[in-house]
């Protein structure tokens, strides 16, 4: 068996340390190596289905994207960044192994230095923005709050 037979490339995703997935061309789930069923759950096809539906629009684009990108020999964009629910991030890579697709999933730690407001107002659809309680300097605001007010103010 060469190790760049489709039997070679199989076992040689058993031996990778990250998670790696090899995708049928419709993005459902045709192999997981260890590490992705360690990450995604025994069912590694049912946890990345769960994984894309709760990573939303941002996710299936870059899907898209990304696929269109490599079949036409240009660089794919990058990932768009996730958060796992256990705090961890996921940077996502993509790879074709013709006819299938390879993606490569790196996890770092989880981030507990950033507080989950700012999380949440980065993603209220909502205008808001966060102030200094004790000198009123805005210390953020979302987009939301940008486009209601354009020049926003840098105090209150």
């Amino acid at each position: 068996m060469s190790m760049f037979s489709p039997n070679g490339s199989a076992a040689l995703l058993e031996l990778v340390g990250d998670p790696v997935l090899t995708l049928r061309s419709d993005l459902s789930v045709l192999r997981a190596n260890p590490a992705a069923r360690d990450w995604l759950g025994a069912d590694a096809a049912d946890g990345w289905r769960l994984l894309r539906h709760a990573a939303g629009l941002r996710l299936e684009t870059w899907l898209r994207d990304a696929t269109l990108a490599v079949d036409a020999g240009r660089m794919p964009p990058a990932a768009p960044p996730l958060k796992l629910a256990d705090g961890r991030r996921v940077t996502l890579h993509l790879l074709r192994e013709r006819p299938n697709w390879l993606l490569h999933a790196r996890l770092s730690a989880a981030d507990h230095g950033e507080p989950p407001l700012v999380e949440w107002l980065a993603l209220s659809p909502l205008p808001a923005l966060l102030a200094d309680a004790a000198g009123g300097g805005v210390l953020r605001r979302n987009a939301a709050f940008d486009a209601l007010s354009p020049g926003a103010p840098r105090h209150l």
